[in-house]
């Protein structure tokens, strides 16, 4: 799948770059807020969640971005993704979110 072979990706740039975790987290916040600014009804939804804490869960063993479920057990994991939607959600006004985007294709 793609989230595995970004895995592997991942997993080969830590090898060469100990800095590589750190800087992920920072694109991932980029993306994701990207993601979020483009799209009203994913913003709609993200802010419905309120102050609720979110968990990306996977079965896939990736416990930096995710929390791992292992049948019907699960593993705490860093859980970054859902980290960063938590971040970008503090964003999801819609006057910040027009500020950011035009930011964004200017620079």
């Amino acid at each position: 799948s793609d989230a595995r072979e970004a895995k592997r990706l991942g997993a080969a740039a830590l090898k060469t770059n100990p800095g590589f975790l750190e800087a992920s987290v920072e694109v991932m916040d980029e993306l994701v807020r990207d993601k979020y600014a483009r799209h009203e009804g994913l913003r709609a939804e993200l802010r419905a969640t309120e102050s609720k804490r979110l968990i990306h869960l996977n079965e896939f063993g990736d416990a930096f971005w995710g929390e791992v479920a292992c049948g019907a057990r699960m593993r705490r994991g860093r859980n970054e993704l859902g980290k960063a939607l938590e971040r970008v959600r503090g964003l999801t006004d819609e006057a910040l979110m027009r500020r950011w985007l035009r930011d964004r294709a200017s620079g």
